[in-house]
């Protein structure tokens, strides 16, 4: 909030910054505030074992889908295997909750098979879950309601992991944050034993300690994880492939967050011929509906390939500047944990360490922080601008 707050002082007056001013205030009113409690308490807890599944988890075949004259898939292939950790990555609107909701069960595909491994249990989160709470429900019943077999204690434990603690558990779901309702969903979902969880967006929602708590369980989670985030830190901490939906393609590429963007974001941007396009690899056997056909379809790939290489060109700059940024905003995270530690350390006060100098270096590494991390959204304000205006200038 204090970030926005900035952004909105700082260009308040500029013309050519109306729009991005006029957004962010709007999501400003919209931020729920939240108290945080004077005493942070750290929770750990494990998922509830479920049975192991087959190596295959899910099988994607020729799968076509559309809304209407919309088409938003057309002869997707996609395997899932065991203990696979998917992000899901791509433009709003390039179809990724589409794909995860018929990975789900939850959609069904126009054409093409969907086929479910041997012993594999789905387990599908999304806010639209939050409907199915009932409002005159206690957050207690809701999750007892799924618990099957587990202990009182193992319950409130669990519940206690999402923060539900002592009284809380008495709470109606009637008057449950936005938050909170996310926390007590994700619960319930955990608590019904799944080997393979798909998650859209399941962070959103949750405080910092929350976060933290789902990190930890799904890193220590032994089943399989496909995942929609728009988290840098969160894919980084669980994912070990990355599947990027564009243009109604998917091209999956093993690591996380990171390893995409330094390998194969940039091999893809760079890469000016359909040979290693993945999407040529797979349909390189099919027959060509006719020669002219064929040609066009050449044609067009070398004009696409030819303007991503030269919007390439020109964010190579900027792109350069942010990854530096991005690495110096680690480097000094880092720092401030460490000072932060030394802070809640009680050894610390006993140790005849300079309080008042480690205090002091701790302010000084939390406005770096803060400080870097504007120049960071400035940055990525420019090239979200520079890609804009390049698309736009293409279409027109």
């Amino acid at each position: 909030m204090r970030q926005i707050e900035r952004f909105i002082d700082r260009n308040r007056c500029r013309k050519d910054r109306a729009r991005q001013v006029q957004s962010r205030i709007k999501a400003m009113e919209k931020i729920e505030r939240i108290e945080i409690p004077a005493e942070e308490s750290t929770i750990r807890f494990g998922f509830p074992e479920a049975p192991r599944c087959g190596k295959r988890v899910m099988e994607l075949q020729n799968i076509h889908k559309s809304y209407g004259d919309h088409v938003v898939y057309t002869g997707v292939d996609l395997v899932v295997e065991r203990g696979d950790r998917i992000a899901f990555l791509g433009h709003n609107g390039a179809g990724k909750s589409t794909l995860l909701k018929i990975l789900a069960g939850v959609t069904e595909p126009g054409a093409g098979e969907r086929r479910v491994g041997h012993l594999v249990s789905l387990g599908y989160y999304a806010q639209v879950q939050w409907e199915q709470l009932r409002p005159e429900w206690t957050v207690l019943q809701e999750a007892t309601g799924v618990s099957g077999d587990l202990s009182q204690t193992q319950l409130r434990g669990m519940l206690g992991a999402f923060l539900f603690q002592d009284e809380d558990v008495q709470k109606r779901v009637s008057v449950l944050s936005g938050g909170e309702k996310a926390r007590l969903t994700l619960c319930k979902l955990l608590l019904q034993r799944p080997n393979a969880l798909f998650l859209d967006e399941p962070t959103n929602h949750l405080d910092i300690a929350s976060r933290n708590v789902l990190e930890e369980a799904l890193r220590d989670f032994s089943g399989t994880v496909c995942f929609i985030s728009h988290d840098r830190h969160f894919i980084n901490a669980i994912a070990n492939k990355v599947l990027l939906v564009e243009e109604g393609r998917i091209h999956l590429f093993p690591g996380n967050y990171d390893d995409y963007v330094s390998i194969w974001r940039h091999r893809m941007e760079a890469d000016s011929g359909p040979a290693s396009d993945p999407s040529a690899e797979r349909t390189a056997d099919k027959p060509a509906p006719g020669a002219s056909g064929a040609r066009k379809a050449q044609e067009q790939k070398r004009l696409e390939a030819q303007r991503r290489n030269e919007l390439y060109r020109l964010k190579a700059p900027l792109q350069k500047r942010l990854d530096q940024i991005e690495t110096d905003i680690e480097i000094e995270q880092a720092r401030l944990d460490g000072f932060k530690a030394q802070l809640a350390d009680p050894m610390t006060y006993q140790n005849g360490v300079d309080i008042r100098q480690l205090k002091q270096d701790f302010d000084e590494s939390h406005a770096r922080v803060m400080r870097i991390t504007a120049e960071w959204e400035l940055v990525a304000l420019e090239i979200e601008e520079l890609e804009t205006g390049f698309w736009n200038g293409q279409a027109g």
